[in-house]
């Protein structure tokens, strides 16, 4: 498990709440017998909300029984793990954690009914997020270097949104207005796809997350993208991208 708890930006892994042994051996050429459930710790819409629908789907073609995704969304994630972590340990109760989950929250929350150590085994790595950079197209800035700009010249102007509170997206956007001085406040959500539809009205001004669910909008040109990796850009490039 020690691989899947570094903190790597984006990155989201599978796991099973405490998959029982007898599944992982000799009773894995049965598995499964019944529909498997994976929880997903964020509202439908995000982008972990999407790959999780993408790959279960694969997944029921596969096993030939349904592999049905269930959204319990709050505290960032952690509402979600304490049910996975406390299900029965027969491996039909997966969990698509993440580095709120697994690597940010136990560091920032002063306790928790889970230990991510052992009440979870990694199942498989799923897939790493780019975290970019999204703005609504109202806002007079074409990229990060004028974005930041206008947020000095107009503090407390502009929001930004995140998929909760110590979620990659909150602290991408945190790390940002250490490194460049921007002047943004903190508008959070449970999860990407309710803090979309606020982006994309004007609510709120900036978002910085994964892709998927919003390239529909950069291509209506409701949004607009800096085009990179937020993460990297801000660390090595500071606000000259």
């Amino acid at each position: 498990m020690g691989n899947f708890t570094r903190p790597i930006a984006g990155a989201v892994v599978a796991c099973a709440a405490a998959l029982a042994y007898s599944v992982t051996t000799s009773a894995a050429d049965d598995y499964p017998v019944k529909p498997v459930r994976v929880v997903v710790g964020l509202v439908a819409g995000g982008s972990a909300d999407i790959i999780a629908r993408a790959i279960s789907q694969k997944l029921t073609d596969a096993f030939k029984h349904p592999v049905l995704v269930e959204n319990r969304p709050g505290a960032s994630g952690m509402i979600a793990a304490e049910l996975v972590a406390k299900a029965n340990p027969d491996g039909y109760t997966l969990f698509e954690a993440s580095m709120t989950t697994h690597s940010i929250g136990p560091h920032i929350y002063r306790s928790l009914s889970f230990d991510v150590i052992k009440d979870f085994e990694a199942v498989a790595l799923m897939v790493r997020i780019p975290l970019v950079m999204f703005i609504n197209a109202s806002v007079p800035a074409t990229n990060l270097k004028e974005f930041v700009a206008l947020t000095k010249t107009n503090p407390g102007k502009y929001n930004y949104s995140s998929a909760g509170p110590g979620s990659p997206p909150h602290l991408a956007a945190e790390l940002l207005k250490l490194k460049t001085g921007a002047q943004v406040l903190h508008v959070p959500y449970k999860g990407t796809g309710a803090a979309l539809p606020d982006l994309v009205g004007g609510q709120v001004q900036l978002m910085v997350d994964g892709p998927p669910p919003f390239l529909p909008y950069v291509k209506s040109s409701l949004l607009r993208s800096t085009g990179f990796s937020l993460l990297k850009s801000v660390t090595k490039r500071g606000a000259r991208c």
